[in-house]
């Protein structure tokens, strides 16, 4: 029997990439329910100039249609003192449904650089993990993460606070003052930074959970570049103190992506081993 025909065992226990993307892919789902049945008043933030902050970065991201840079994915768990870093691109494109591909090509452990072929790509219903890192142990495990019912054009796996990683491409204003606390956190002073100029022409948000026991976030930090106000950074801090940073490089917008992009098709050649999990398998 061919092994790209067959179904393979559950997998080895899931990388860190791969555990935040289901998780928080399913958070989603369950959170716009949530947010449908209790229907918030309008939110504003208490200080007209941050208020008005978070009105244009709310219009700059429903603007982006398509975004593509370089990404660099840091990893620090607090208690065990492990660092690791992961070095790749990411796509995305808004949708309706909202569709990304993260491709990593490099790790980095101790200093130590190790090439990768990872792809996590996301649809709109199906969540891939494609690893040709070693060419003898190619995998490819396909997951439905969004119901068959559920309508797929609602969910936006990089939405602040829902998405697998930190990365505030889309900005729902109402939807971030409902649940947190919002600071704008001003850059440092000269004598603590060699080149503050930098820190000038950079807007830094943090946001801390107004309930606590909704998630283990203990805040979100966001960077933005004053002028465009394009995300450039973000991190989170969990209260096991593992905190994940993403740092945006060449950053680009709106510009065309290829047709293939988002692929979720199984691979044809042969050598790979081939997971396909529907809904039903996932529960």
């Amino acid at each position: 029997m061919d092994e790209r025909d067959r179904h393979a065992r559950p997998a080895r226990t899931a990388p860190i990439v791969l555990t935040a993307l289901l998780g928080l892919l399913s958070f989603a789902c369950l959170s716009h329910a949530a947010d449908e049945d209790e229907a918030p008043p309008p939110a504003k933030h208490p200080d007209p100039q941050v208020d008005a902050l978070l009105d244009r970065i709310e219009a700059h991201a429903k603007s982006v249609k398509t975004l593509s840079a370089k990404i660099v994915y840091t990893r620090l768990q607090g208690l065990l003192g492990d660092k690791q870093i992961r070095i790749g691109t990411l796509r995305y494109a808004a949708g309706p449904p909202a569709k990304f591909n993260l491709h990593l090509t490099q790790r980095i452990i101790n200093r130590r650089p190790t090439d990768l072929a990872q792809n996590w790509i996301f649809d709109g219903v199906w969540l891939v993990e494609r690893d040709a890192s070693d060419p003898g142990n190619k995998r490819f495990i396909k997951r439905q993460v969004v119901p068959p019912d559920a309508d797929a054009s609602a969910k936006d796996p990089l939405a602040l606070g829902e998405g697998p990683f930190p990365i505030p491409v889309k900005f729902d204003k109402q939807r971030v003052l409902n649940r947190y606390h919002v600071a704008l956190i001003p850059p440092p002073p000269p004598e603590d930074k060699a080149d503050n100029d930098e820190d000038k022409s950079i807007v830094h948000l943090r946001l801390t959970p107004k309930v606590k026991g909704g998630s283990d976030l203990v805040k979100i930090d966001l960077w933005y570049d004053r002028e465009t106000l394009t995300p450039i950074k973000a991190s989170t801090l969990d209260e096991s103190e593992n905190e994940s940073i993403i740092t945006l490089r060449d950053v680009k917008t709106n510009a065309e992506l290829p047709d293939d992009a988002f692929s979720t098709k199984p691979p044809q050649d042969r050598g790979w081993l081939i997971e396909i999990k529907p809904w039903d398998d996932n529960g």
